[in-house]
């Protein structure tokens, strides 16, 4: 419950105007310093804060949301920015974001100062969980709703809007299924954190759904583009008829990891080998060739988060959301070659 100026007036033993006029520093010569002292020691024991939203909205003033981030040089990040800035700019209210480069101290201290510049209201993506229970709590006394985006805060502690990882994988497995090819490789981030974890599993099932057998190999390569490649150059390396025809990495950067690596070894994409990445970021367009992937809906998340903050700073209830990727299609997948091909020769050679 959000603690009003009543509450403030009754525990300082004043009347709701002296408080006002203490809390805006207006009508000095109307109290004292003591009855200025005893408002300040009330509000600060009750942990008020001021309806900002409302006073905006009264004198069509800008009111502050926070937006937490882990960087700004993602290319994921843009785009979200956007989404949450431009339903902001809709409703007349500004915003106040902080990088914390994936720094647990540097994600207190921002947390803090948000608290300190009075928002109504964040918007939090915290990747590799680093926002601490107490964090969370601390925000919660102060009456300020948050909204975390693409993964869950403290075991889904607050009310949040992701994207479906594994119906991505999914999407992507299938599509590789659906061209014909029985040998698939998925370059996995399993081990890096939950969207790795969910788009795994997601690769699974669609291989576990399908009616026929399916040859499956995973290797795990972090979110990394060096690892792929190095991990492609060994396994394509040699002149072999066994390679898997397919491979869906994990992201769009492991997928071109790969395909560097196969272009070197004499394979071409996609005659003797497909490729599916994930995350449809701006240089999956840019490839050559053009990278088959998934989408992630990244400014609709923006979009979305600030309309379920909104909501929640005018009292509303909300629900968490869950938003569906989609399969972009280029020109880096197509049918397996009818032979088994070894590097450097091709069904068009």
């Amino acid at each position: 419950m959000r603690v009003t100026m009543a509450y403030v007036a009754r525990k300082a033993n004043v009347s709701h105007c002296t408080v006002s006029r203490v809390l805006n520093n207006k009508y000095r010569h109307k109290y004292t310093e003591a009855t200025r002292q005893r408002v300040l020691q009330a509000a600060d024991e009750l942990s008020y804060r001021p309806n900002i939203l409302a006073r905006g909205l009264r004198k069509q003033a800008s009111t502050f949301v926070g937006v937490l981030l882990p960087d700004l040089v993602n290319s994921f990040i843009p785009n979200l920015v956007q989404g949450i800035q431009d339903v902001c700019d809709s409703k007349d209210l500004s915003t106040v974001v902080y990088s914390t480069r994936l720094r647990p101290e540097r994600l207190e201290k921002y947390v803090q100062l948000l608290i300190d510049k009075r928002v109504e209201g964040m918007i939090i993506y915290d990747p590799f969980h680093q926002l601490q229970e107490r964090t969370l709590r601390r925000l919660q006394q102060h009456d300020i709703p948050v909204i975390a985006v693409l993964v869950d805060l403290c075991d889904g502690a607050t009310t949040s809007i992701k994207i479906d990882q594994a119906l991505g994988a999914r999407l992507a497995t299938e599509h590789l299924l659906s061209l014909g090819h029985r040998s698939i490789l998925h370059l996995s981030a399993e081990n890096a954190d939950s969207h790795g974890r969910e788009r795994y599993e997601g690769f699974l099932k669609a291989v576990q759904d399908y009616p026929h057998h399916i040859g499956t190999t995973m290797i795990e390569v972090d979110w990394s583009w060096d690892k792929a490649y190095e991990e492609i150059s060994v396994l394509y390396g040699n002149a072999r008829t066994d390679a898997p025809t397919a491979i869906f990495a994990s992201s769009d950067a492991t997928a071109l990891g790969a395909i560097k690596a196969l272009l070197e070894h004499g394979y071409r994409i996609p005659d003797d080998v497909s490729v599916v990445g994930f995350d449809d970021l701006p240089y999956a367009e840019m490839s050559y060739p053009g990278l088959t992937t998934i989408a992630q809906p990244k400014y609709p998340v923006g979009e979305h988060a600030m309309s379920l903050l909104l909501r929640m700073m005018h009292g509303q209830p909300v629900s968490p959301v869950l938003l569906e990727p989609q399969l972009i299609l280029r020109q880096s997948t197509a049918a397996p070659p009818e032979q088994p091909l070894a590097k450097g020769r091709s069904a068009a050679t």
